[in-house]
């Protein structure tokens, strides 16, 4: 009986030498970027940050009573900006499928924005904030983009 030969790899896609660059450089950044001791600490920053606006948030009146117009005006900006951002995440998602490992992906929701992801989870956060109507929640999901944005995007 003879042995399986060895297996064979899937042949790497090839990519112009502008990508292919582009692609290292990204992979580069993402190792830089992990190895920093904000990305390493972003789940508990992100915790700190949510518990101290969830604290705050007991103690806050909503700026408006929630049968009022200006009630209702809230719950509709926050609908809008959360569904806004779950499109965007399921766009994003579906878009980079399985290939996100093998090239750099430039086309659809990431052709908009380098992080559609990020962008996606961000407007999540402040679309449940802007329905609370609550201004700790709502400077809390401010704060944390802002901080997330500075110490692990651009980290």
């Amino acid at each position: 009986m003879q042995s399986p030969g060895p297996a064979l790899a899937p042949a790497p896609i090839a990519a112009p030498a502008g990508e292919l660059s582009a692609f290292s450089r990204s992979c580069r950044m993402r190792a830089e970027r992990r190895a920093s001791w904000a990305f390493r600490a972003r789940g508990a920053l992100g915790g700190c940050v949510a518990i101290l606006c969830g604290a705050l948030a007991l103690l806050c009146r909503p700026l408006c009573e929630p049968g009022s117009l200006g009630g209702l005006l809230f719950c509709c900006m926050g609908l809008v900006v959360f569904l806004t951002g779950a499109g965007l995440r399921f766009w994003a998602t579906l878009y980079v499928g399985g290939r996100k490992t093998l090239c750099l992906v430039t086309n659809g929701p990431y052709a908009l924005c380098r992080n559609p992801l990020y962008l996606g989870t961000l407007a999540i956060a402040n679309g449940a904030a802007i329905y609370s109507a609550n201004p700790a929640l709502i400077g809390g999901a401010l704060l944390g983009g802002v901080l997330y944005g500075l110490l692990i995007i651009r980290g």
